[in-house]
């Protein structure tokens, strides 16, 4: 297929078209799987491939079609972005609660398959039927096990004397004590801190 042809997929993707996702995935899946065979060994290639395929949907949504670069050229950073992150996340240094980790790669690996599915990110709903959790234990779940430092280019420092170590196991702590609270109050506390709901609108 020609570049031409690459771009008029990605000009339908850009429009919403999911069977032109769907197509562009196939083209283009021999591409993704080539940095799948590099980093991974054959047992967790699956999920590597269904990470890296999120890359390459991101760059097809962010690509400038007026721009004279190759679209495989654009969607490579995206594609060995995306397969970066979530081993640097999987293979964490930090000692967390191994529930909790197993928890957060289950949604993880949902959330890859529902986005690939959908052709978008699924809501808390969608996740929470696939894996088993509320909406809430979603919501709790992320907030202790995401990574600390985002990769954005807007992500904001971390406050002096601070490091990636503690920051992630104060997350972890409080995911776990507010696990122990009654429905009633972990909503409250979502509501009043996560949300930054006022006393009066949380009352």
């Amino acid at each position: 297929m020609t570049e031409q042809q690459i771009r008029t997929l990605v000009t339908l993707v850009q429009k919403g078209e999911v069977d032109a996702k769907s197509e562009l995935v196939k083209l283009l899946s021999p591409l993704v799987m080539a940095f799948v065979v590099r980093l991974a060994p054959r047992n967790e290639r699956e999920d590597l491939y269904q990470v890296g395929i999120i890359g390459l949907l991101k760059a097809a949504a962010r690509f400038d079609l007026k721009s004279s670069a190759r679209f495989t050229t654009y969607a490579v950073p995206w594609i060995q972005g995306e397969m970066k992150q979530y081993r640097r996340t999987r293979f964490s240094p930090v000692k967390i609660s191994r529930c909790l980790w197993e928890q957060w790669l289950l949604l993880e690996k949902h959330r890859c398959r529902l986005t690939n599915q959908l052709g978008r990110a699924p809501s808390l709903s969608e996740l929470g039927q696939q894996a088993g959790f509320s909406p809430e234990e979603i919501t709790l779940i992320l907030e202790a096990a995401q990574p600390v430092i985002p990769l954005s280019e807007d992500a904001l420092p971390l406050p002096e004397g601070s490091t990636e170590e503690t920051e992630l196991v104060d997350r972890i702590s409080l995911y776990e004590g507010i696990s122990r609270l009654a429905p009633l109050e972990r909503a409250l506390i979502k509501l009043r801190f996560f949300q930054e709901r006022t006393q009066e609108e949380t009352a």
